[in-house]
């Protein structure tokens, strides 16, 4: 019987290149999405990030476990970003309205896009 390697939980102390923790939650959706609720709606319980991101109870502890630095447990048990998690959740918003901006049709950089590099990189 192999036994899996389980991976060591990403840290905002443990990262020797804080792009390597941010590239690592956009890649992640489900990480994304917990500290997007958390830095939307502050504190919130366990049950409200189940119940609105729509992940089972071990999904749930599974990507907050690997949140360590980032999120953090408080006294009455909810949740809350730490300064570091902040940081990252600025990252995340001012990235996403970026995107949203240059993938809109009207934008310039996507009319360039679509005409000429998209037929290159995605030929039919």
């Amino acid at each position: 019987m192999t036994t899996r390697r389980r991976r060591k939980p990403s840290t905002a102390k443990d990262e020797d290149n804080p792009l390597e923790l941010i590239y690592e939650i956009l890649g992640n959706p489900n990480k994304r999405r917990i500290i997007e609720f958390i830095g939307n709606y502050g504190r919130v319980s366990f049950t409200q990030l189940r119940r609105s991101l729509k992940m089972s109870v071990g999904n749930l502890y599974y990507n907050l476990d690997h949140l360590k630095g980032l999120v953090y447990q408080c006294e009455d048990k909810k949740y809350a970003l730490t300064e570091e998690g902040k940081k990252v959740y600025k990252v995340l918003i001012e990235e996403s309205r970026r995107l949203n901006y240059i993938m809109r049709e009207k934008n310039p950089v996507y009319s360039f896009y679509h005409k000429y590099l998209e037929p290159i990189l995605l030929p039919e």
